[in-house]
């Protein structure tokens, strides 16, 4: 493998391992995918030494499962699916596995030479997968997006539809695991090279080498955005520990701005120390090009009385009176708003009695005797006859009916 000699720490093949010809290549699976398995249930902490262990060990045993399989040529790049036996299938997952167990190996210091390995592998198992056809149309075009989601009106449908096919085929993987646990109990373990063609063998192969599909596509995903990470991150340290290399001083031997703290240094070094020379300096210092030198801050060179209008413009009054306190007074006074004044007369309503104190004393007799008796004519009238007594016609209970 690529990284395996030039990545540090990446697992390496021992003596001890080459030595062991004597493994047939069902066997050296069986050890690799009980390894695999144990990986995949292990409870230790990614980051911890014993867990990266067991990875490496897993690793070294599926990369020489992949080594005996070219060595027997398993496959051939112009066969068919249904020219692969039920027995050899399951030897197309090696390089998913070698995938996952790069992808989980969480060494900080190789962890990007462990995912482009990753990456590497992945890739091949789903370009095998592809020529085989084992692929689906919505899968063909995921792994085209290196595993992206599609367009924003089809990613949250393709999510869902992508997760219900992995939960029929994990269903349908559980269902031919039991069928295959009754056939081993009713026949005995018979070992994997001399299974003859079985229906049951081969359909659950294929349910593993789909599941294999829909992990690896999501592998694709998080190991390229990872990489993306893990550059960024490198790029920002190398940045960060770069120093930035001091200014060279000009050749005329004089200094520059751009080493000397302040201007007043600046002019000093040149030969400038009168006041009338130090103005001048300053003023050309100002007038030199960017490039030269930075531009020094000067003080503010405006007009004498700028301080003033600044005030004057911020400091305006908003609500300003637009009348007098005594035209205010009298406009209050006439609205009788003013406390300790007596309100307008009211007008007196024509259908009400006049009082008696509303006349005055040279009212004649006959006119007042006259309003005197039609008063006390009413009062009496009034006591004779309850309210309500000459309304009787709009009561039904006073009509008298015939």
């Amino acid at each position: 493998l690529r990284s395996m000699a030039s990545t540090p720490s990446v697992p390496k093949l021992d003596a001890a391992d080459k030595t062991k010809s004597s493994l047939s290549i069902s066997e050296a699976y069986h050890k690799a995918n009980v390894l695999y398995q144990k990986v995949k249930e292990s409870t230790l902490s990614s980051n911890s030494t014993e867990y990266n262990d067991l990875v490496k060990d897993a690793i070294r045993a599926i990369v020489q499962v992949e080594k005996m399989t070219r060595t027997l040529a398993l496959f051939s790049d112009n066969e068919e699916l249904r020219d692969i036996s039920s027995v050899n299938l399951k030897y197309l997952l090696c390089d998913f596995i070698t995938g996952d167990l790069f992808m989980s190996l969480q060494e900080q210091k190789i962890r990007e030479g462990c995912i482009k390995e990753s990456l590497a592998h992945l890739k091949k198992f789903l370009e095998k997968c592809k020529e085989l056809k084992l692929m689906s149309e919505s899968d063909i075009a995921m792994y085209k997006r290196e595993g992206k989601p599609g367009s924003i009106t089809t990613a949250r449908a393709e999510k869902i539809e992508r997760h219900k096919n992995m939960r029929r085929m994990k269903g349908e993987l559980q269902e031919l695991l039991k069928i295959e646990k009754l056939m081993a109990e009713k026949n005995g373990v018979v070992e994997d090279d001399d299974l003859e063609e079985d229906d049951v063998q081969r359909r659950k192969h294929l349910l593993m080498i789909k599941l294999a599909i829909s992990e690896g596509l999501d592998h694709l995903r998080f190991g390229n955005d990872e990489l993306k990470m893990l550059e960024f991150m490198r790029s920002r340290k190398g940045s960060a520990s770069q120093e930035r290399a001091p200014p060279k001083k000009p050749s005329n031997g004089k200094s520059s701005i751009l080493h000397i703290n302040s201007a007043e240094e600046f002019l000093f070094a040149n030969g400038i120390t009168r006041k009338k020379d130090i103005t001048q300096g300053m003023k050309q210092l100002n007038m030199a090009p960017a490039s030269h030198a930075r531009k020094i801050a000067t003080p503010y060179e405006g007009k004498a009385n700028a301080r003033t209008e600044v005030l004057n413009t911020m400091y305006v009054p908003r609500n300003m009176p637009t009348m007098d306190m005594d035209t205010f007074l009298e406009l209050e006074r006439k609205a009788g708003n003013l406390p300790m004044q007596m309100p307008p007369p009211k007008k007196q309503d024509l259908d009400e009695p006049e009082s008696e104190d509303s006349h005055s004393d040279n009212d004649n007799d006959e006119a007042h005797n006259a309003r005197q008796k039609k008063r006390r004519d009413w009062d009496n009238w009034k006591d004779d006859n309850e309210k309500g007594a000459g309304n009787r016609l709009s009561n039904p209970r006073g009509r008298n009916f015939i």
